[in-house]
């Protein structure tokens, strides 16, 4: 059995017996104290990926793009969760000549100290960019 409103483009998953048929989409908003505008968005395709972790981040991209074509010079920051913590997503950003501020859960916080280029000759918690400032900063 199985709902019968579907699309495309609709993710599904076995709920209870019956599968279920749900978008899933990727949204770009201003950001800010007064008024959050969105922009633009992505709809996420099965094809995307298998899970939210890969899926996601793959309709981001695309977003990246779009946003790039559409406002590139009216955007300078690109605010995001871990989940798009990708290199391939960084990368993007950095090539549209904007910058990432990216949130990043603190089970995840010693993720980058593990890559390579990204902590060298630091200890973890000392890389310059987690260390609180100081008045000489």
């Amino acid at each position: 059995m199985q709902h019968s409103v579907t699309c495309r483009n609709c993710l599904h998953r076995p709920v209870n017996g019956v599968t279920e048929w749900f978008p899933r989409i990727v949204v770009a908003s201003t950001v800010g104290p007064h008024r959050q505008t969105v922009l633009e968005w992505d709809a996420v395709h099965p094809a995307d990926g298998r899970d939210k972790n890969e899926c996601e981040p793959t309709a981001a991209y695309r977003l990246l793009n779009t946003l790039y074509h559409m406002y590139h010079h009216q955007i300078q920051v690109i605010v995001a969760d871990a989940l798009y913590a990708t290199h391939i997503l960084i990368r993007a950003v950095q090539q549209h000549g904007w910058n990432a501020v990216i949130r990043l859960k603190d089970e995840r916080l010693t993720i980058p100290a593990k890559r390579p280029g990204f902590a060298q000759d630091h200890a973890p918690g000392d890389h310059p960019a987690t260390r609180p400032r100081t008045p000489a900063d």
